[in-house]
């Protein structure tokens, strides 16, 4: 049992072999936070998520549903982490949102959201020696995890008056990461092959609501929050350790006055430090900030509904330091909204270049190409 609680409190404190860079400051600590932006929120770099009906954000927004339906949404990462001369490329396959709204009478919305709140993705490999009895044995280790903590949120919104609407979320939060450690050593016929396999289960719960309102037929604004509840975690039915689920406030405002195009800034305060509680190690865990900026224009008509262009721009740091210092991101963003069949279906395409770090040496940057369908029947 110890031996299994080691391994769990190492996968805890993240990649290890960080100078092999075949790790990713990115995945380090409980995950990367996915951001519970939809493809369209995403290439206006956050901008428009407190008003985005189809990002998990703010619970008023979803009455944008009109007539209920879902939405879908696939994003993978292409990814190159720098440590000095060395250099590695990874991909990562997510699927961070899934949505359904359904209509309830003629001034309420209901949704079920899943969305990705920490995704634990990753691979490192590293070579190593050991001493057994009187021969020193080399190996190579190659640690891997997959999995990530899943946020399932009921909501409700419903329209106040035409220009105020209303929202509340119950969330559960569940998951597991699913690690696994190999030592293959050179001499495997003499020494065998080390294998350790170890699942760690999370389960917690929050609150949120949120409102939208628009004070001018040009101007809108919106805010939103989250009060975490508890988070467990559990190898097997064994708890090792009990936290709470991070605060999270966010607020922005929608300008669209300008000529075939709209503009919005939002902004984001999480309180990651309540995950600190979680960690037996010297794990340290931040409060961060996000700030994004985005521009919504109308493209040309398909079947006399018109696309819409994206431009945007995404700042904040990352929650889980890397050897003591915070880690930057940025985001440079476009994307378009494409009716296939008029209102009814919509194809969302982002691509999202991001930069993280340099911290400790190491540096990662990455193209995340999105691909999000709204069907409303």
């Amino acid at each position: 049992m110890m031996r299994r609680l080691t391994l769990a409190l190492a996968a805890l404190l993240g990649v290890p072999g960080m100078s092999g860079a075949q790790g990713a400051i990115s995945t380090q600590g409980f995950g990367y936070p996915t951001g519970g932006l939809s493809t369209r929120a995403a290439a206006g770099g956050g901008g428009f998520g407190e008003f985005d009906f189809t990002s998990p954000r703010n619970p008023s927004s979803t009455l944008g549903w009109g007539r209920g339906g879902l939405y879908f949404q696939y994003e993978p990462e292409f990814r190159r982490v720098t440590a000095g001369p060395s250099s590695d490329n990874t991909m990562t396959a997510r699927f961070p949102i899934w949505m359904a709204g359904m209509q309830l009478g003629t001034r309420a919305m209901g949704t079920l959201t899943s969305s990705t709140l920490l995704d634990r993705t990753w691979a490192t490999r590293i070579r190593g020696g050991q001493i057994l009895g009187p021969d020193s044995v080399g190996y190579e280790e190659r640690v891997e995890s997959s999995g990530a903590i899943n946020d399932i949120r009921l909501g409700v919104s419903y329209s106040v008056r035409a220009t105020l609407s209303v929202g509340v979320g119950l969330h559960g939060y569940t998951g597991e990461n699913r690690m696994s450690l190999v030592r293959q050593f050179d001499d495997s016929l003499r020494y065998g092959t080390l294998v350790r396999e170890l699942t760690i289960g999370y389960l917690g719960n929050a609150i949120s609501a949120g409102v939208t309102w628009r004070p001018h037929p040009r101007l809108a604004v919106a805010a939103s929050m989250r009060s975490g509840g508890s988070l467990d975690v559990r190898i097997a039915d064994t708890l090792i350790a009990s936290g709470s689920m991070p605060n999270r406030f966010g607020a922005g405002i929608r300008f669209d006055g300008l000529p075939g195009a709209s503009l919005a800034i939002s902004v984001e305060r999480t309180s990651w430090s309540s995950l600190g509680e979680l960690s037996q190690t010297s794990l340290i865990t931040n409060d961060t900030w996000e700030v994004g900026a985005g521009l919504e224009m109308t493209g040309p008509k398909l079947r006399q509904v018109p696309a819409l262009l994206y431009l945007g721009y995404r700042r904040r740091d990352l929650p889980f330091s890397v050897g003591g210092e915070v880690v930057p991101e940025r985001f440079f963003s476009t994307g378009a909204g494409i009716p296939l069949a008029g209102p009814r279906v919509i194809l969302d395409m982002a691509l999202q270049h991001a930069t993280r770090g340099p911290v400790a040496g190491i540096s990662e940057r990455a193209w995340i190409m999105s691909v999000g369908f709204t069907v409303r029947p």
